[in-house]
């Protein structure tokens, strides 16, 4: 097992593993770096795809691992090419940055939802709470003026200024009455979605949850926004969980970039040039020989043999 990890890496940037230990250890070191990051993003993604099937869009097991096998084939195949080049130029290094950007984003998005997602489900249960409180306040508000106006009628300050309970007076008990079912209503309301809320089983509860949108991707992701917003804890495990996903989705860029070239490097590099040299020499001898046709090549043979007896 140790030995299949130690070649693991040289099987995914292609080099051979017995070639590398006649090498130094910068050389073998970078290897391992190149190879470790691309399955690094592989894994991440494999991980990513399976909780946004399982536990987002709650399909079954066999449909989260499929999708994440084939998110983390693809990735792998990116990384792949990435690590295998042997040369980088800045439009390639600019595109992969970008694309590292947008994988590592919505890669901790999909994370943050499967993380937070109880902080999800109660900081919306929160907002919706506030919303019934909201409604109560405002008409318990509505209820005290309507009083108000009651009384001041009954005492003959307001209205009709006639005191006692004459017909606005009677209109006005009745618009006290109507407020007053209202606060009940809102009181009412209230208790029941907060026992609802407590009783994750009940038919009432998944009500709830399609109205607050907890089953739906989007506005997850908005409630997860609005969230992390008002809470600088989950902000900063937010933020650090976005860089740690960018910096390892673009580690393998910046590595084949900017790190030293190794004796290894050099050795391929010369090897592929001297192989170019030996190409193009050929290719050029052989574009020389055809332009003399056939009787220039034949004179050509016809001096070099009589060059030969010559110096014989």
């Amino acid at each position: 097992m140790t030995t299949f990890f130690a070649k693991l890496p040289y099987q995914i940037t292609g080099d051979s593993y017995e070639q590398l230990k006649k090498y130094d250890a910068n050389s073998r070191k970078k290897i391992n770096i190149l190879g470790w990051f691309a399955i690094i993003p592989t894994f991440l993604w494999f991980v990513s795809a399976y909780l946004l099937c399982s536990q987002v869009l709650k399909t079954g097991s066999g449909i989260a691992m499929l999708a994440g096998a084939v998110a983390a084939a693809l990735i792998f195949l990116f990384e792949r090419s990435i690590v295998q080049s042997k040369k980088t130029n800045s439009f390639l290094v600019s595109i992969r940055l970008l694309l590292g950007l947008l994988i590592a984003a919505f890669s901790s998005v999909v994370l943050d939802l499967v993380i937070f997602e109880n902080d999800i489900a109660h900081f919306a249960k929160t907002q919706f709470l506030k919303g019934q409180e909201t409604k109560l306040t405002a008409a318990s508000v509505n209820l005290q003026s309507a009083n108000e106006i009651f009384n001041k009628e009954m005492e003959g300050k307001s209205g009709s200024n006639q005191k006692g309970f004459g017909r606005i007076a009677k209109e006005k008990k009745e618009q006290v009455a109507l407020a007053g079912s209202e606060v009940a209503e809102a009181k009412s309301k209230l208790a029941e979605t907060n026992a609802v809320l407590a009783d994750p089983y009940s038919p009432a509860y998944q009500q709830i949850k399609d109205q607050l949108g907890l089953d739906t991707i989007l506005n997850r992701v908005k409630l997860l926004h609005e969230f992390v917003m008002q809470n600088g804890l989950a902000f900063t495990a937010w933020m650090v969980l976005l860089l740690i996903g960018i910096l390892l989705e673009v580690f393998g860029v910046l590595t084949k970039c900017f790190y030293p070239q190794s004796a290894y490097e050099a050795d391929v590099e010369a090897m592929e040039t001297m192989l170019g040299n030996k190409r193009r020499q050929a290719l050029e001898q052989s574009a020389y020989y055809t332009g003399l046709g056939v009787h220039g090549r034949q004179a050509t043979a016809l001096m070099a043999g009589n060059r030969a007896q010559v110096l014989n």
